[in-house]
């Protein structure tokens, strides 16, 4: 075990070696924006406009997206956690989305 070490968000806390490498691979596949050209079905990213944890991801998404397979919203306001009423802009998003996709 790996002590007193910083993962994800987490500042000091205790992981394997292998947890620890697992979470910081460059593996093409733990990064969502590049799975996002595989994906067949109507597909809303939705990401907070002030977060700090996952820096430059509407920059990594909009290459994808096309507006109609692929959309992108950005939750003005929210942190990495949509905390407060950002959590209510963000299900509205996925409500309108899901609606006009046809899911239901």
């Amino acid at each position: 075990m790996l002590e007193h070490v910083g993962l994800l968000n987490c500042a000091d806390t205790s992981a394997t070696a292998d947890a620890f490498v697992s979470y910081y691979d460059q593996s093409p596949s733990l990064d969502t924006p590049s799975l996002l050209s595989k994906l067949r079905k109507p597909t809303l990213v939705v990401m907070a406009g002030n977060d700090e944890v996952v820096v430059g991801l509407d920059k990594k998404v909009a290459s994808f997206t096309d507006g109609k397979r692929v959309q992108m919203q950005v939750i003005e306001g929210a942190d990495h956690t949509f905390r407060d009423l950002y959590t209510d802009d963000a299900v509205e998003a996925i409500d309108t989305f899901l609606k006009g996709a046809g899911y239901y």
